[in-house]
């Protein structure tokens, strides 16, 4: 991920690699404008979200490594035609002593709360930099301990992790709301319960997934395997006409107080209707 200055519509662009086996990696390539809003541009197909626009790019993506330091290079055209690419050389190694759960800042805010994961990651170097129409724009400086250290507003990281709660609108049958992650409920008759919800990454990774806790009042959001982890306070009711509502209020970390979650779930005649809507 780069931040950089100077563009009269983008602050940063990063990209989510997941490389495969005898094929092509599949890369989403995120353009961040200045209004926080995000496109993003894949290699493969994923699906659509509400608010999210999507669209498929070939995407040229390298990497290699330098003296023990890897790099990456990223090539491909926005959803206006432009040409970006981003080189990102970080200042060494990637450690999991800069292990840690990244903060998104203002970006999506309306539309999900997010959690993310870095097992290992390095500051971008100077020699990082990102190019739209061939025009560079600089990455500013964000550690300078000169002469010894100077680190970019770039991250190289590896062992990348995410999950998240998504603002959109879905449907579910009576009998299918196994993986509803959206409506962060569970219902078992007629009834809708708060408990515990496990959303699988897929179904070929049993081991890995997002937890959501409940007790006394409070919540916890968790990426199994990691550290990782928001912790509310929420509340949750039943309405008068048979609707329910779910409200979670984040207060750890910081940056997730901003993330209010609130779930509609509306009684249809065939299942739910599920809102779910992000404060921003």
């Amino acid at each position: 991920m780069a931040f950089f200055r100077g563009h009269s519509r983008y602050e940063s662009v990063e990209a989510m690699v997941r490389r495969r086996t005898g094929g092509h990696p599949d890369v989403r390539a995120i353009l961040t404008l200045h209004d926080q809003s995000q496109v993003d541009h894949v290699n493969h197909e994923v699906e659509a979200g509400p608010q999210r626009v999507i669209v498929q790019r070939a995407v040229d993506f390298e990497e290699g490594e330098d003296g023990g330091i890897p790099w990456a290079q990223l090539r491909f055209l926005s959803v206006d035609g432009e040409a970006v690419v981003l080189t990102l050389r970080p200042t060494g190694p990637p450690s999991s002593e800069r292990a840690g759960v990244s903060d998104p800042g203002t970006h999506a805010r309306g539309n999900s709360l997010p959690l993310m994961w870095r097992g290992r990651s390095a500051l971008a170097s100077a020699e990082s930099q990102v190019r739209i129409d061939g025009a560079a724009y600089p990455l500013p400086v964000l550690v300078d301990r000169r002469p010894y250290f100077v680190g970019m507003h770039g991250f190289y990281a590896e062992d990348h992790r995410m999950a998240l709660v998504r603002a959109g609108r879905m449907s579910r049958p009576w009998t299918d709301l196994g993986d509803f992650a959206n409506a962060e409920v569970e219902a078992q008759g007629d009834r809708v319960f708060l408990a515990s919800l496990r959303v699988l990454a897929s179904p070929n990774h049993s081991s890995a997934g997002l937890s959501l806790s409940f007790d006394d009042g409070r919540f916890v959001l968790a990426l199994e395997g990691t550290s990782a982890r928001i912790e509310g306070a929420f509340d949750s009711w039943d309405e008068l006409n048979g609707d329910f509502r779910l409200v979670l209020r984040p207060l750890s970390p910081d940056w997730a107080r901003a993330r209010v979650v609130n779930v509609h779930a509306c009684r249809q005649s065939a299942g739910w209707d599920v809102l779910t809507t992000i404060d921003g």
